[in-house]
């Protein structure tokens, strides 16, 4: 089968898996819809018509509903359509850069359907959140990463990874990261390629952040403060790492006990103490990076804030699962 023949194949699944959400919603749906009213009439960006408050978390996701909405779309389902124009953007670059990673289209194939399928990537993929947006951003700009570092033209993901800041305030990660890959993959002329990995970001981020502080009086928006804790103790970060590792491990648990098996055969085999390469420090950093944060931010983790880490784990899986094979076969 060709590729694109499977990925209109793929693109079907995702969205016949998304049937029996079209009518679910949360509560949280109806802020960002709140706002992209209000832009619509005039009133800018604001909850109250006329008082500007940095009260959404994706300045981006208001952003497309209110384009959508300018044609006179009804906003929730635009903002339903724009969940699954993610999910299939998602599914897609979730397929090429499981297919570049690992040279194996079949792997990449059954990647990409698993996800596809994953319970609570269907569960919130048009619940009218940006929860598909980031999922969707993060694979791509990982996928854009591992190829033009590869060709030595970074020209997109630099750009794309700015976006960081109005996608959601945590994704930032991810462009600090690429940065870290950068310096640590290159020693010939590093610190001119970590600026021309990181500084395009930065300054698309440092334009938004003065927008915010101009407009808002802040540079995060105000759920930040109010979904994390104060204080932080060890047996508040053991009960946060328990419910991440119960969120994955409901639909996930196979992938996670695969990868933590490999890690330790690997490692009692000696065959681990390798520099990792550019896509292992982004792609396993951005999955080990963002729960952690939640964790030691004391934030209380629902699953649709881990959405955009299970692209990285379901493709882990599959990438353990043939290092296991190989490591068996060299025993």
């Amino acid at each position: 089968m060709r590729d694109r023949h499977f990925v209109a194949l793929l693109c079907l699944l995702v969205a016949l898996a998304e049937l029996p959400f079209l009518e679910y919603i949360t509560d949280d749906t109806f802020i960002h819809l709140q706002f992209a009213k209000n832009l619509l009439a005039g009133h800018g960006l604001s909850f109250n018509a006329g008082e500007p408050t940095y009260g959404f978390t994706s300045p981006a996701w208001v952003m497309l509903i209110s384009a959508v909405g300018l044609v006179g779309a009804d906003l929730l389902w635009a903002s339903k359509a724009l969940g699954l124009l993610a999910l299939l953007l998602c599914a897609a670059s979730l397929y090429a850069l499981a297919l570049r990673v690992s040279s194996d289209r079949y792997l990449a194939r059954a990647a990409a359907v698993v996800w596809a399928l994953n319970a609570w990537s269907v569960r919130w993929g048009i619940s009218g959140m940006e929860t598909s947006l980031v999922a969707a951003w993060a694979v791509c700009s990982i996928h854009l990463f591992v190829r033009e570092l590869a060709s030595g033209r970074p020209r997109y993901y630099p750009w794309v990874l700015g976006l960081a800041c109005v996608v959601r305030p945590e994704a930032i990660l991810l462009l600090l990261m690429c940065g870290v890959a950068v310096a640590v993959s290159f020693a010939e002329r590093r610190w001119r390629r970590v600026a021309q990995a990181v500084l395009p970001g930065a300054v698309v981020c440092l334009a938004w952040f003065t927008y915010a502080a101009v407009k808002f009086g802040a540079v995060s928006p105000n759920t930040v403060a109010v979904k994390a804790g104060r204080f932080i103790s060890l047996a508040r970060v053991g009960e946060g790492a328990y419910v991440v590792a119960k969120i994955l491990g409901l639909t996930n648990g196979p992938e996670l006990a695969l990868a933590a098996c490999v890690i330790v055969a690997a490692a009692l085999s000696r065959k681990a103490w390798r520099r990792p390469g550019a896509f292992h420090l982004v792609a396993a950093g951005w999955l080990v990076l963002l729960p952690a944060a939640y964790v030691l931010r004391d934030v209380q983790v629902v699953s649709r804030y881990l959405v955009p880490v299970i692209p990285f784990l379901v493709l882990y899986g599959f990438l353990s699962l043939r290092r296991g094979a190989g490591l068996l076969g060299s025993s």
